[in-house]
């Protein structure tokens, strides 16, 4: 019989590769990116340009390709009016670009279609913009793209992670469980006759998946080529499949995943199970079933990568583990189950019902164990992945979010089955063999209901996440935005509606310290600026009503993000009144951008407590099992400690990457009057001597510096915020402006930034 020694080998192999397949993601998501959305475009949505432009550029975050990639621009007729020379920038694959001819006046239509490098998925989208006039109405804009990418593209996803499951559960199913009918047993024990027939069974199933998921996988391979190509399946062999295979990072992920199985099926094949109960040759043949257990891991890791999890940038490497964690829990707890059902069914009822009943005690212990666990992993990492696709309440009205209820809702019988076994048939095995046919019955549902779950999964990766279709229809609040600041004595009142993508309405309310309104502004002064695009700024002036209101109509907020609108009230009998107000524009009734995004910092959080939480839950069920005392303790315990110590380095990991010496994007600090007033102190301080008084470059310590100090009034419009805050962190080589990094907190740099950006206006 199987040693204690080997035991030890085989769960410290066991907590080696779940350390292993637990931290792949860590090192590979930093190369996967998101879906090919459109970032910004020249000219921009809803623009009213003169004189007409010589090209339409595309900016997409993510790479995209070339040969299944196209811009058309259309007059109000229909007539194209491009040059059909669509073509991506050859050094940043995010670019699309198409030169035009003689543009006539008025509305045109720019239509755009890419296929994503990574996962193969096309997206569409329009937008408008106007040439010699301006646009009065609302942005018009198309629908993106049909529900699914193709008809069967949710059953061939449903087989892919059907077969997927099945491979890498079968071969935990013997690893963890069924292995457990041939240790501590005598070599011609009836009980471990059985474990040998449960194993055969297993290992023909695995096979079986395995021949699956070839023949599914190249009809996945097909049926994204034929969608991205927009051609029938007969005519996608050739060029198209080998665009798709070579040139995007889906292909390679392809030829990855079917590599995989190729290598398992030569370890798989090359030590079959046994036909003497010979320990040392059972022994060995384990150590295969290890190595194509590792390989199952990467054969999954392939999946995750080309996940909705891999398209979410915010938080990437979070969503990309949690998916990844997702599937493996799912392998071994809903595979598993589809082989011990297999097993109930075939070879046990067959044995005496004294050997069915040591078996299936056996057998369940094992599995109840492994259940819990995955379970719980499931459950944790399933909610943050709904989490990170759906973000709002209002997306769950959207096709994904119902798939996502309707797939919560077989959950929870499912778990309830699982609880039944658990709770009163478990007990009942080694006395009653007709709680042995309940199990059958019951294991047989749950093995359903996980096949119909994986149908609705199947269905939502083949979705456009919640998110983005909840941004496209515009499920952001439809009510203005109202914002208040008082300056120099004057409560400004600012509105904005309706706060989307397109023309907007500006107004702007005064009023005094004793609630008059103020008429007598000479000037309300605003400057329109998209702080997560290195688009400009636009100034514009507010046209007064008469009644202490000063309205902006037409006011063209062209981009989805937040926007800053930095306001100076000018009166004849006070000072300049300063402020500035931030807000986030949301898209309008088809954007085709991802404007509902899963924060950052909130997803980082939340992955590191649900590491730690997965951390506890298997320490936790460690000491129900005898703690480091017995090898299945250790075995757990050391899986908790690895997800301890992924959580911690994850966090240090992203947390590091927000500091260091590259810029801030943007000016945390709006431009307020006491941010502008604190950055005047400032400059007076440090820069004075140099730049002088009103940033001229004429400072008394001037005339003796080559080259001379900048002219701010000149340079500072001409360079980004992030610019400004490196030039002055960490200096200019080859001239007298020293860095202040080390003299200088980050938030008195931006300080002095907004008043630098006040200089000679």
């Amino acid at each position: 019989m199987p040693s204690s020694g080997n035991q030890h080998w085989h769960a410290t192999y066991l907590l080696m590769l779940f350390g292993l397949v637990a931290t792949f993601p860590l090192w590979l998501a930093q190369s996967v990116y998101a879906h090919a959305n459109l970032l910004r475009a020249v000219p921009e949505p809803n623009a009213a340009i003169q004189p007409p432009p010589a090209r339409v550029t595309l900016w997409f975050s993510e790479r995209i390709a070339p040969d299944f990639s196209a811009i058309q621009v259309l007059d109000a007729q229909g007539r194209r009016v491009d040059n059909d020379d669509s073509a991506v920038d050859q050094e940043d694959a995010t670019v699309l670009a198409v030169t035009l001819q003689s543009v006539p006046h008025g509305l045109l239509t720019v239509a755009w279609k890419n296929v994503s490098t990574v996962d193969g998925h096309r997206v569409r989208g329009s937008f408008v913009f106007a040439v010699g006039e301006s646009i009065r109405s609302g942005p018009v804009m198309t629908p993106a793209s049909p529900l699914f990418q193709s008809a069967p593209a949710p059953v061939l996803r449903w087989l892919v992670l059907l077969s997927a499951l099945a491979i890498v559960g079968g071969l935990g199913f013997v690893l963890l469980v069924s292995w457990a009918l041939l240790t501590q047993r005598v070599t011609h024990d009836p009980v471990r006759l059985v474990g040998t027939q449960v194993i055969a069974h297993t290992v023909q199933s695995i096979w079986i998946a395995m021949g699956v998921l070839l023949v599914v996988s190249v009809g996945d391979l097909l049926d994204h080529t034929a969608a991205a190509a927009e051609l029938p399946f007969s005519k996608v062999l050739g060029r198209p499949l080998a665009v798709v295979l070579t040139g995007t990072d889906w292909g390679h992920l392809w030829l990855g995943r079917v590599g995989v199985l190729g290598i398992m099926v030569v370890v798989f094949g090359v030590s079959r199970p046994p036909t003497k109960l010979v320990d040392e040759t059972w022994d060995a043949w384990a150590r295969s079933i290890l190595w194509s257990t590792a390989l199952g891991g990467g054969l999954l890791l392939t999946l995750s990568l080309a996940s909705h999890g891999a398209a979410t940038l915010e938080i990437r490497t979070a969503a990309i583990c949690a998916d990844y964690l997702h599937l493996l829990a799912a392998a071994f707890w809903g595979g598993g189950l589809f082989h011990f059902a297999l097993s109930l069914s075939q070879g046990l009822w067959a044995a005496s019902p004294e050997v069915r009943r040591a078996a299936l005690a056996a057998l369940v212990s094992r599995f109840s164990l492994m259940a819990s666990l995955c379970v719980g992993t499931v459950l944790i990492t399933g909610g943050y992945n709904a989490w990170a696709q759906v973000t709002v309440l209002p997306a769950l009205r959207t096709p994904y979010g119902m798939t996502l209820l309707a797939k919560l809702a077989l959950v929870f019988p499912l778990l309830g089955l699982g609880a039944l076994n658990l709770l009163w048939v478990r007990p009942r095995l080694t006395r009653q063999d007709t709680a042995g046919h309940w199990l059958r019955r019951a294991v047989t549902v749950e093995a359903l209901l996980l096949v119909m779950i994986l149908g609705a999964v199947g269905i939502l990766t083949s979705l456009e996440p919640a998110r983005q279709v909840a941004a496209q229809q515009g499920s952001a609040p439809e009510r203005p935005l109202t914002f208040q600041d008082t300056v120099e004595g004057v409560h400004i009142t600012l509105t904005v509606t309706p706060g989307r993508v397109g023309p907007n309405s500006v107004v702007v309310a005064l009023t005094d310290r004793r609630g008059t309104p103020v008429r007598n502004a000479s000037q309300v002064e605003m400057r329109l600026h998209a702080l997560e695009a290195d688009v400009g700024e636009r100034t514009a002036y507010a046209s007064a009503r008469g009644d202490g209101t000063y309205v902006l109509n037409e006011a063209l907020l062209s981009l989805v993000g937040q926007w800053q609108i930095q306001m100076v009230v000018r009166r004849p009998d006070a000072f300049d009144a300063r402020t500035a107000f931030r807000f986030a524009v949301t898209a309008g009734s088809a954007s085709g951008s991802a404007t509902i995004t899963p924060a950052h910092g909130t997803g980082t959080l939340l992955w590191g407590g649900a590491l730690l939480l997965l951390g506890g839950l298997f320490v936790a069920t460690s000491l129900t099992l005898g703690g480091a005392r017995t090898s299945t303790g250790r075995l757990v315990v050391g899986c908790g400690a690895v997800c301890g110590v992924v959580a911690l380095v994850f966090l240090a990991t992203m947390q590091s990457t927000g500091t260091g010496l590259r810029a801030p994007v943007r000016n945390p600090f709006p431009p307020t009057a006491a941010s502008v007033e604190a950055g005047q102190r400032l400059y007076t301080q440090r820069c004075t001597p140099c730049h002088g008084p009103t940033g001229r470059g004429n400072g008394p310590l001037a005339v003796g510096l080559r080259p001379p100090p900048a002219d701010l009034v000149v340079h500072v419009p001409l360079h980004a915020d992030h610019d400004l805050f490196q030039i002055i962190r960490d200096g200019v080589a080859g001239t007298a402006m020293a860095p202040f990094g080390g003299e200088m907190t980050e938030e008195e740099i931006w300080h002095t930034i907004n008043y630098l950006k006040t200089l000679e206006q």
